[in-house]
């Protein structure tokens, strides 16, 4: 479904975008994470795969964000 796509695509650029600015590495963040490696990060980011939600609050408690102002 196109929808599903594109709000996959918007979730990951943003997680990178949030990752960046403050200043973790690929390999740092996947790590602190939780995340099984820096490469399914990028397929996070680039929205290869899609992010369950577990991971999500995994990401979003690491970048110390909570779910309502992510979205």
């Amino acid at each position: 479904m196109k929808t599903e796509s594109t709000v996959s695509t918007l979730i990951g650029k943003k997680i990178k975008i949030l990752r960046r600015n403050t200043g973790y590495t690929a390999s740092g963040f996947a790590r602190l994470s939780g995340c099984k490696s820096d490469q399914q990060l990028y397929r996070y980011e680039r929205s290869v795969n899609k992010i369950d939600t577990n991971m999500l609050v995994s990401v979003l408690r690491t970048l110390n964000i909570n779910t309502s102002s992510f979205f």
